[in-house]
């Protein structure tokens, strides 16, 4: 049986960042995987830390140069920091199956990392996609998120929703991360389902009062919709808003059903 398909290595970029580690969180990653190991071969390691895929997740991050730990998944942070005791560089640049370094970031991160002086880490823009869709409002871009950082005093934390912690100030760079963040609406909706079940079960857990947990839903449509300017997105803009307020609804659900089976509160 023939292996993967694999994409051909970029023509040109950056020269090699031996500092740099970057990370990929995986499990069942086989069909995006390789563009986006591809798109940071100039980095000096690549760590693939596989949640036990049953894929060929594993044999394509090898075969693309990664060096691939397999953890059992806990938890997005938990995953995050058992990353980060693995890499080497002194810098590491999270990034997932979905996304690619755009070869304009690359040219930054490599510039950027000569001379970072007292900085701990890099706010990083996101061009984020529904489809074959930009979506340039509601809330998606430039969405910064905190990807790129020195290992050293950097932890994760939130178990859905994680994100970094550093001692130290940021800058935020220019050019973005590509996101392919919803093949399809179908897709989105189905994100929408796992990741609001997580946090429902999260919030029964903290004591969340209902009344707030009911009024994110119009807080969420009307956010996105309307004070972000998603309906400029035409079609995809609407689909987007009334996805954040069935996510927020099936939080308060999911939140009902945790507390009705027992779950502790903090």
């Amino acid at each position: 049986m023939s292996g993967p398909r694999l994409p051909p290595a970029p023509a040109s970029g950056p020269e090699r960042v031996p500092n740099l580690s970057v990370v990929l969180i995986t499990r069942n990653e086989a069909a995006r995987l390789a563009s986006a190991l591809a798109s940071v071969c100039w980095a000096g390691e690549i760590v693939v830390l596989d949640s036990e895929s049953t894929d060929a997740t594993r044999e394509i991050a090898r075969q693309l140069g990664g060096r691939v730990v397999v953890r059992p998944f806990t938890d997005y942070a938990d995953q995050r920091n058992a990353a980060l005791r693995e890499a080497r560089g002194e810098w590491v640049l999270f990034l997932d199956a979905d996304e690619a370094v755009t070869p304009q970031l690359a040219e930054e991160v490599s510039q950027a990392l000569r001379a970072p002086g007292s900085l701990a880490g890099f706010d990083i823009p996101f061009r984020n996609y529904l489809g074959r869709h930009w979506m340039r409002f509601g809330g998606l871009y430039p969405d910064y998120h905190l990807r790129l950082v020195r290992r050293a005093g950097t932890r994760f934390v939130g178990a859905v929703h994680e994100r970094a912690e550093v001692r130290g100030p940021t800058r935020r760079l220019k050019h973005p991360i590509e996101h392919r963040t919803y093949a399809n609406r179908a897709e989105l909706f189905r994100k929408v389902r796992l990741y609001a079940r997580e946090e429902g079960r999260l919030r029964a857990a903290r004591g969340v009062p209902w009344l707030a947990l009911f009024l994110r839903v119009p807080y969420r449509f009307g956010k996105v919709l309307l004070a972000q300017s998603g309906w400029r997105d035409g079609r995809d803009g609407w689909v987007h808003a009334w996805a954040q307020g069935v996510y927020a609804w099936r939080v308060f659900r999911a939140a009902a059903t945790a507390r009705r089976a027992g779950s502790p509160r903090g």
